[in-house]
Parts: structure tokens; C-alpha cells; sequence
């Protein structure tokens, strides 16, 4: 896929409101914490990189439920990363298809 063709899709999805996102859409988590010290902290769950190392979707969606069961209590915060290439995969041979009927 062209640059340019990520960034028309970067910029559509940078509107959408994520919470609750497909798991195979997510490229990374980034978990905002609370320290015990009162200072800010993240840890980052590499979705992306789980699905590279073969687990499937469930297994992923388990390790993601237990790291953030884990750290529940000093959550302040998860950003999505999304894969935008894995959504433009998915979503454009619908759009084309649409399209093609108007």
C-alpha cells in the first residue's frame, strides 16, 4: 500500500470514536498507570506482535484481558494504537463493492 494511501486512512479512522475495536484492528495498547511512588507510567501490550508469534485471536484477547486485569486497580488510561493497513485490508473491498453499485 502507498503512503499516501495509509495516510487517507490514518486520517478517517483519527475521527472514530475506539472503544471498543476488534482486537485484530490493534496494533498496540499503551496502558497509562498510576505509580505507587504517585507518578505517571505506562506499560505497552504489542498486539501486533503477539499475532507474529501465532496466537490466534482468542489467545490474544486472553493475554490482553489478564495484563489489564492485572494492572485494574492503576488504569487511568489505554490508548489504541490501530494496525491501519489490517482496517484498509479489510474495509476497502467493501467500499469498492458499494461503490461499484451507485
Amino acid at each position: 500500500m502507498s503512503p499516501d494511501f495509509i495516510s487517507k486512512w490514518e486520517s478517517l479512522i483519527q475521527d472514530v470514536d475506539k472503544h471498543r475495536v476488534p482486537v485484530k484492528f490493534i496494533k498496540k495498547l499503551i496502558i497509562k498507570l498510576n505509580g505507587e511512588d504517585g507518578k505517571r507510567k505506562q506499560q505497552t501490550i504489542n498486539v501486533e506482535k503477539l499475532f507474529e508469534q501465532g496466537l490466534d485471536i482468542s489467545a490474544v484477547e486472553d493475554a490482553i484481558g489478564n495484563r489489564l486485569q492485572l494492572l485494574e486497580a492503576q488504569i487511568v488510561n489505554i490508548d489504541f494504537i490501530l494496525n491501519i493497513a489490517t482496517i484498509a485490508d479489510a474495509v476497502q473491498p467493501e467500499t469498492d463493492a458499494f461503490l461499484r453499485k451507485l
